[in-house]
């Protein structure tokens, strides 16, 4: 008889037992004894409960299955069972191993992993004991589970496909699995908890059912637990408490009858049309658009879900470029058909702008902003339509409406077009005093006409558009009173700006070209008195490609912003006069810059010299000066600071970040006039001494390679704030706020003390009680109610998803990342990690084969809390899964030096976007995911000020590296392609040559081995969990200090390292099948400098004494249970 995922085969199976009363022979603890027998006869089995050494191989011989559990460990119990398992194995007898407690210490995981080694049938146990007993990094509390049955799934699959068994997990939903197919037990109740040795007894039903069916154990093992589930429920129907479930439970166990089974079972496949609507729609959501529209055309089931998934259809991109391929008109014209079709989808309760106008009282309105906004990908898609078409469909259709609003004063239109029947409409508008129009397709061509009829001068104007018509400009100057203007043109240039001087009552000016033709616009020292801020440059392209400058004053600068005394430039490219510039860029009437930031600027030595004289220099009152990612020509920082300083006597703020690369100019430590000085993200090893310190309050080092704090500081008597990368400072232990009231007030008002916290919700763990959790919660958040404002950096550690929003788990009184986020200063905080770690399995495979599992429900959910934190520096998210709003949050961060983003699930397709817009002063960048997306490459080619590259693909291939090697201050550069996809081999991308790269690189990592080709001057290198199994010959082998190549499948030391001759560290631990031997004492003493070599504690204990007593202090034992908790990055040797 053979076996199938349905309850048929559940009453057929049970039939099989009761009708052949199977012995089972169980070797188990004395607690579980008892019921264990019991549970055995009622489902009509018959149990056997011995462990002795002398009998147990007796036992197996006559036994149908053997069971063992490890519940009660003791020498001679151990033996018992190996013995038992041994020859269950050698007679071609079922056993069934439940590994109960295992990771609670090691003693314990090592016995299970041994038995583990035996081969068994079956391995059935909670997720967190499958979980431990796969290597996860992962802490039980004993016999009970702190994991869900979910999440150990990929461990299970693991355990599976290494040792040839059957995994059975257990919890609210049972899975069974044989390493690729997933059976799904869904019968149980949550009371069977409270009964001790309800799951040892479950496993001893599991192996009586295996040794009917021992050719189908999946089957078998799945079918004896919706068995014992079903039983349960039945019992519980009546039952007060544990006490009469247990009763309950035999007694339904032992009356279980046919129809009951096929009423009441519930085993199935775990397939993807057995999930539910909701998650398959969510499943379709996240495989993207990008699948294809074949999604659609699996079944009517599925085309209804693709196009109701509000995800897929946010974004809109139509391409002609696939008509190419097709020849015949027909199929063309069926292309044209299929997309008109597709735009044409109605959306449930849509209705259109002219609609809501018509419910209003329209001679009343002041203010009219109606607004739809299109993503420029959209834009770019209907503007390469032929005949306009599809664009005009986007055509606002309110004129008839607008004629009404007799007392509009402001009128707002953002959409794609504004045809021309608004033109009239706009015109005839008697109040109008405020005026924007935004029009992704293009503003209309009678604009300048309207312009001209509107009834009275306007105090505001705004527009935007791929290009202005022609008479624009002169019909704007019509309007003498303009007190703000904007003119925004993405795609062509601002023509005749030059005349826009004649306006004498500005007050706010924007002015943005687009196109790459030469621009000239006019300095702002030509308008009239009066004008208080202004943003002249170009915008970036929307195609990509460099951005081409703008000409103000003989200079070429992509963006200049002035407001209250404030000027920033970002690019600007050698100007013949350094003085010149500062005085065009001036208003008139203003008695010069209080502040000055210079973004990504190249400086010529000669455009400072000579001095300008005082009486007519802009940078006398400047008080704050920053310079990021400069470069100099003709010369050095030394000559160009020297010059900044000479025309700023009162300068009191500097701050140069990304510039320096080795020792601090001489003019900066003569600046005795400094009171702040920040020096991060340079290459600064040591700070010399200099009259500058003494006068400093406050002095910033962060980011530098700097090793042990500098001398020098002592005579920096007045600091009073010091920062440096990687070295918070507890100044006094917080146990002084419990000495009295008034010390707990002055702690918890000390800004020093809280300027780095740290959440981490792994405490939790030990918290069984939900009072004493609740009161965690409360303590926590009165006290960052208390000290948020005065957090500068904050960290959340939450691997357990205890804090996400919603929480995952929800414990009483928990609140949320998304809240604590709420109680920090946007204006304080500069630094904010948050690691919520990483699956144990891929979350795509989960969505399908997991009901409860959807990656909505792993976002962070913190995309409206980031947006407020405006001033961040240094940001970091490590967790399941981003959404594309948190993602794009990070564009809106302009003071941003370091980013992190790790998401298991992918990166949103928004990522290379993101990254084009982030600061081109950015030093730091971690991108981690399965997949890169497409583009990635090219915006992070655009931040040449990069100094630490990490970029982490595990499902596939990175893409070509070689647009990096134009990142000239790379110091740091990781690439990892593939890892998890079994790529460790062969390496799937090609790298440059040595001599392409900078000469700045000092280290780099690959998860993939390709030693021909090392960056030039590599002193570390890491091939950490990569599953070598040999290491091949390299150059680059010969100058490395430090080489990690643990978590590897190394049978023997690599022959390879013999050239390794400097190596200082090696790191060998995770080689399980590492077998050192005498010979390879010769090959580590041709390594003089090696002072510390890793092995595992199995390794270490096979190798020859020889050996050990040579390596002596050098060795370093890692436990083999403790493998996964390795910090690769410990000692530098990442």
């Amino acid at each position: 008889m053979s076996l199938d995922a349905s309850p048929a085969s559940t009453a057929a199976a049970l039939a099989a037992v009761r009708a052949a009363s199977p012995l089972c022979l169980c070797l188990t603890n004395f607690v579980s004894m008892d019921i264990m027998a019991n549970v055995l006869l009622a489902a009509g089995a018959s149990p056997a409960m011995a462990h002795s050494i002398g009998e147990v191989e007796d036992f197996v011989g006559i036994a149908s299955a053997v069971l063992i559990n490890v519940g009660t460990l003791s020498d001679d119990w151990i033996g018992g069972m190996k013995l038992a398992a041994k020859k269950a194995v050698e007679l071609g007898k079922p056993w069934v191993l439940d590994p109960v407690g295992c990771g609670a210490t090691p003693y314990r995981t090592q016995v299970c992993a041994a038995l583990l080694r035996l081969k068994p049938t079956v391995v059935r146990g909670n997720a967190s004991e499958i979980l431990a007993l796969a290597g996860a990094s992962h802490t039980t509390k004993g016999v009970d589970s702190t994991a869900a049955a979910t999440e150990a799934l990929e461990a299970g699959k693991q355990i599976a496909r290494e040792h040839g068994c059957i995994v059975a997990i257990s919890g609210a939903e049972d899975l069974v699995t044989d390493g690729s197919r997933v059976l799904w037990a869904a019968n149980g109740v949550p009371l069977l908890q409270q009964i001790t040795a309800t799951g040892c007894s479950v496993t001893a039903v599991v192996a009586a059912f295996v040794s009917q069916f021992p050719q189908q154990p999946l089957e078998a093992a799945a079918h004896a637990l919706s068995y014992f589930g079903l039983a349960a429920e039945l019992g519980s129907e009546g039952a007060q408490g544990p006490g009469s479930l247990r009763v309950g439970l035999l007694d339904n166990l032992w009356t279980m009858t046919e129809q009951q089974l096929l009423e009441g079972g519930r085993v199935h496949d775990v397939t993807v049309e057995t999930l539910p609507d909701d998650l398959l729609r969510r499943v379709l959501e996240l495989t993207g658009r990008r699948a294809g529209p074949c999604t659609s055309l699996v079944s009517k089931r599925w085309n209804r879900l693709v196009f109701s998934a509000p995800q897929l259809w946010r974004r809109l991109q139509l391409s002609c470029r696939s008509l190419a391929a097709l020849a015949d008109p027909a199929e063309q014209q069926r292309w044209f058909a299929c997309k008109l079709r597709l735009l044409q989808r109605p959306l449930p309760g849509a209705w259109r702008v002219e609609q809501l106008l018509q419910l209003m009282l329209p001679g009343g309105l002041r203010l009219l902003e109606p607004q739809i906004c299109l993503p420029p990908a959209e834009v770019a898609a209907y503007l390469a339509q032929p005949d306009g078409a599809l664009a005009q469909r986007r055509a606002f259709s309110i004129a008839a409406q607008l004629r009404q609003c007799t007392a509009l004063h402001e009128l707002v239109l953002e959409g794609a077009l504004l045809g021309d029947h608004m033109v009239p409409a706009i015109g005839s508008l008697p109040q109008l005093r405020r005026l924007s129009l935004q029009a992704e397709f293009g503003l209309p061509d009678d604009l300048p006409t309207m312009l001209r009829q509107l009834r009275h001068s306007l105090e505001l104007l705004h527009l935007s558009g791929p290009c202005m018509p022609p008479g624009t400009v002169a019909a704007v100057l019509a309007h003498t009173a303009l007190h703000l203007l904007g003119l925004n043109c993405y795609a062509a240039a601002v023509e005749e700006a030059q005349q826009l001087t004649a306006l004498r009552q500005l007050v706010d000016l924007h002015l943005i070209s687009g196109g790459d033709a030469p621009v000239v616009l006019p300095p702002p020292s030509q308008f009239a008195p009066g004008l208080e801020s202004y943003m002249l440059g170009r915008v970036q392209p929307q195609a990509g490609g460099a951005t081409v400058p703008v000409q103000i004053a003989e200079a070429l600068l992509n963006v200049a912003e002035y407001a209250e005394g404030q000027l920033g430039l970002r690019r600007l490219v050698s100007p013949p006069s350094f003085d010149r510039l500062m005085a065009a860029l001036l208003p008139a009437g203003q008695p010069g810059f209080t502040s000055l930031a210079l973004l990504n600027p190249l400086l010529h030595v000669s455009a400072l010299q000579p001095a300008r004289p005082a009486d007519s220099n802009p940078l006398a009152p400047l008080l704050t000066l920053s310079v990021w990612a400069g470069e100099v020509e003709g010369g050095g920082w030394e000559e160009v600071l020297a010059g900044l300083l000479s025309r700023a006597p009162s300068l009191t703020r500097m701050d140069l970040r990304a510039c320096l690369d080795g020792a601090l100019p001489a003019s900066l430590l003569n600046a005795t006039g400094l009171s702040a000085l920040q020096l991060g993200m340079n290459i600064i090893e040591e700070l010399p001494e200099g009259p500058v310190l003494a006068g400093l309050t406050e002095l910033d080092l962060r980011w530098n390679p700097i090793a042990r704090l500098p001398p020098a500081l002592g005579t920096a008597t007045a600091l009073q704030r010091l920062r440096l990368a990687q070295a918070p400072l507890e100044l006094v232990p917080l146990s002084t706020a419990l000495v009295s009231r008034r010390w707990n007030r002055t702690v918890f008002a000390e800004p020093a003390l809280w300027r780095d916290v740290v959440i981490n919700s792994e405490p939790l763990a030990a918290l069984t009680d939900p009072a004493q959790q609740e009161r965690w919660f409360a303590c926590k958040l009165r006290l960052l109610e208390r000290v948020g404002p005065l957090v500068q950096s904050c960290g959340v550690r939450d691997h357990k998803h205890r804090l996400l929003s919603p929480p995952r788990q929800q414990l009483p009184g928990a609140w949320s990342i998304a809240q604590l986020l709420q109680l920090l200063h946007p204006s304080v905080l500069y630094e904010l990690i948050i690691d919520c770690g990483w699956p144990e399995f891929p979350e795509i495979a989960a969505a399908l084969e997991l009901p409860p599992a959807t990656a909505a429900q792993r976002t962070l959910g913190i995309a409206p809390q980031l947006r407020r934190l405006s001033g961040l520096e240094t940001l970091a998210l490590h967790c399941y899964a981003l959404s594309e709003q948190e993602v794009q949050a990070c564009a809106s961060f302009t003071r941003l030096f370091t980013l992190g983003l790790s998401a298991a699930l992918g990166l949103p397709a928004c990522v290379a976007d993101v990254v084009a817009q982030l600061p081109a002063y950015l030093t730091f960048l971690q991108l981690e995911g399965p997949h890169m997306p497409p583009g990635t490459m090219q915006a992070v080619q655009r931040h040449t000020a990069l100094q630490h590259l990490q970029l982490y693909v595990f499902e596939s291939t990175v893409e070509d590296p070689r647009p990096l090697t134009a990142l000239r201050r790379l110091t740091q550069l990781c690439l990892v392609s593939g890892a998890s996809a079994g790529a460790s081999h062969q390496l799937p991308v090609v790298l440059p040559p040595p001599g392409q790269f900078s000469t700045a690189l000092r280290c780099f990592e690959m998860a993939v081995n390709d030693l021909r080709a090392p960056p030039p001057s590599s002193i570390a290198l890491q091939l950490a969990w990569d599953q070598l199994m040999e290491l091949p010959e390299g150059p680059v082998l010969a100058g490395l200090a430090k080489l990690n190549l643990s978590g590897s499948w190394f049978p023997r030391l690599p022959p390879a390292l013999s050239a390794a001759t400097g190596l200082t560290s090696l790191r060998l631990d995770g080689n399980e099948d590492l077998e050192l031997e005498t010979d390879d004492l010769a090959l580590l003493q041709r390594m003089p400098r090696l002072s510390k070599i890793s092995l595992s504690a199995s390794a270490a204990e096979r190798a020859p004494q020889a050996l050990r007593d040579w390596l002596g202090p050098r060795l370093v034992v890692v436990a083999d249970d403790n493998t996964s908790d390795i910090d690769l990055s410990s000692d530098g040797d990442a």
